[in-house]
């Protein structure tokens, strides 16, 4: 269960945001997002005499006409404009895109007008997760690496506890370049969930492939090293489990927007071998559907199961058991609630978005944010032999507040109950819901 010290810190933060958005601070300046402009574009059929990219400071041209779906001597189509705003707004790079199309004899000027975010930021890195707790320290953040919409960077968080990290990822080219996500960080923290004084090291990579529009193919690298002060919690002997594993991940991802999807999923399958100390094959299906019914409402369907070959404590050490329950499982229960080396996980999620995302300026940092409020009911189970597959279920609901942002994505704010003679608990998270419950340490 997460102290009360954190919850109130976090709610000074919100409490903070919420009066800058809303307050009229003379630092921030709010404005509204510019129409997108793709439901009035005519010209379908026409051939495109030239594309106009406005509004481009830090941002390489030849990277954004290289990113578009329509290009220059083709015929212009909306479903390509719709496309094409899609792979835009998924760089996360722009606070604003707007298309217009312009008559240029019998041919047309497709025109694309966007507002950029800031290049990079140094600034505060703070997360907190129930196993954690919170933690806070400074960080560098590229967003707009070299202005090709990659992503670099490096943080150095303390309290909860102690991680150095550094991020990596070129964006979704589509063609015939892969995406590259690679990853290393180290942490210690007090295990609390299995009893141990954690000192870890791990790296990931990914390189995903296209495959048609939707489809991605690629391999998959991890390298762990995870030192102990306790015996039996480790495979080796000498404390200090050291295990890597190849994979390949496998997927479908049909979103309209990649930063707030409102239409469209995503299925993926990922399965990886591990070696050294560690010995078993993990496979996941992770699936995710979003439906819009109504404007600035959506609902939100998410599930992940995971799988395991061999037997914890022979296998499997024990650090790298799942714990069901708490902010990124199943809310309403105590993180370790439930626990086994095979995870489900389920969730339907409806949003309202009651303060739209606006453009948000404070001094020359500039980014789009907006308020969700939201509810919730999630369903869990963690297992090791077949039958504890069903007698292990729980499930939670509740209500909360959603603050999207660039970067983040989302901070979550909910009140959930579900565990049985503990009433309501309030949990805080950062990145959806969907993401955050792929973590290894959440």
């Amino acid at each position: 269960m997460i102290f009360s010290f954190i919850f109130r810190a976090q709610a000074s933060v919100l409490l903070l945001v919420l009066s800058l958005m809303l307050g009229g601070c003379s630092l921030v300046q709010i404005t509204d997002k510019p129409d997108t402009g793709l439901d009035h574009l005519e010209g379908d059929g026409k051939i495109i005499s030239r594309i106009e990219l406005l509004g481009l400071k830090y941002t390489k041209e030849t990277f954004i006409r290289r990113h578009l779906y329509s290009q220059e001597g083709q015929s212009y189509s909306a479903r390509n404009a719709q496309l094409d705003y899609a792979r835009l707004d998924g760089l996360a790079i722009f606070s604003s895109i707007t298309f217009d199309t312009q008559e240029d004899g019998d041919k047309l000027v497709l025109v694309i007008i966007v507002s950029e975010n800031a290049p990079w930021l140094p600034g505060i890195n703070m997360t907190i997760s129930d196993e954690t707790g919170f933690s806070i320290g400074p960080s560098v953040s590229f967003g707009n690496f070299l202005g090709r919409g990659m992503k670099l960077s490096v943080s150095a968080r303390f309290g909860g506890a102690t991680t150095y990290q550094a991020l990596f990822s070129t964006p979704w080219y589509g063609d015939g370049r892969p995406q590259v996500v690679a990853q290393v960080y180290r942490l210690n923290r007090d295990n609390r969930l299995d009893n141990f004084q954690e000192t870890s090291l791990e790296a990931n990579l990914d390189l995903l492939w296209s495959m048609g529009k939707n489809f991605r193919i690629g391999p998959r690298f991890t390298l762990l090293q995870m030192n102990s002060d306790t015996p039996g919690i480790t495979i080796s002997d000498s404390n200090e489990d050291f295990t890597y594993g190849f994979g390949f991940f496998l997927g479908r991802d049909s979103r309209n927007f990649l930063s707030y999807p409102t239409k469209g999923g995503v299925l993926f399958f990922d399965t990886i071998r591990y070696y050294g100390d560690m010995q078993t094959n993990r496979s996941s299906i992770d699936a995710r559907w979003y439906f819009s019914l109504f404007e600035r409402h959506r609902i939100g369907v998410y599930s992940l199961t995971t799988f395991s070959s061999g037997e914890i404590g022979v296998d499997i050490p024990l650090w790298a058991d799942f714990h069901i329950g708490g902010t990124n499982t199943v809310r309403g229960w105590d993180i370790d609630s439930r626990r086994g080396k095979n995870q489900s996980i389920a969730v339907m999620e409806y949003g309202f978005m009651v303060l739209e995302r606006k453009i948000v300026r404070i001094g020359k940092i500039q980014m789009d944010m907006g308020i969700q409020l939201a509810v919730f009911g999630d369903v869990g189970t963690a297992w090791n032999e077949s039958q504890g597959y069903q007698d292990n279920f729980i499930a939670g609901g509740g209500v909360g507040l959603r603050l999207i942002m660039p970067t983040v994505g989302m901070v979550r704010f909910d009140f959930a109950s579900g565990q049985p003679e503990v009433g309501i608990q309030f949990h805080i998270g950062s990145k959806e819901r969907a993401t955050a419950q792929r973590f290894r340490v959440r």
